[in-house]
């Protein structure tokens, strides 16, 4: 009886025994009963209900090229936002922790150490120490070149 309720059939007679009722035949025939038939799904699903839906999970093959390009991208894209926030600064230096305020601005939400962050792009950025617990970062003279560079091509492309 307990398969019969599991497959949802409301006509007992109809679907025959519970081991029918679970694969699904019909009681005489040992077909399937079809969808077209309007007596047999009325009965056995309730004149307006539809049939169970079907569950399938489709699996992603992975692109290693593609999806490293998508990490680099997003390297980039992290780089570029604290740049700009950094560049916002006064005399364009700022302590790790000050950075803390623009997480969700990054787009972290888990809880990362920033001057690790820091640390692997030491082509962007550079780390000065200042006294024994004091860190700040700012842009290397080559990052600070490169966005002195950019930022003349945009205004000769605004004028």
């Amino acid at each position: 009886m307990l398969p019969h309720l599991l497959r949802g059939c409301r006509d007992q007679d109809l679907c025959g025994s519970e081991s029918a009722a679970l694969s699904g035949e019909g009681p005489v025939s040992g077909q399937r009963p079809e969808f077209g038939e309007e007596g047999v799904l009325a009965r056995c699903f309730g004149r307006w209900a539809a049939p169970p839906p079907i569950r399938a999970a489709i699996k992603r093959r992975k692109e290693l090229p593609f999806d490293n390009v998508i990490q680099r991208d997003k390297k980039l894209k992290l780089v570029t936002k604290i740049r700009r926030i950094l560049v916002s600064q006064p005399n364009r230096v700022m302590q790790p922790r000050a950075l803390g305020r623009f997480r969700r601005d990054l787009g972290l939400t888990k809880k990362r150490r920033f001057i690790a962050l820091l640390r692997k792009f030491p082509a962007v950025f550079e780390i000065v120490e200042e006294g024994a617990f004091l860190l700040k970062f700012k842009l290397t003279p080559e990052a600070e070149n490169l966005y002195l560079e950019e930022l003349k091509i945009r205004n000769q492309m605004e004028d």
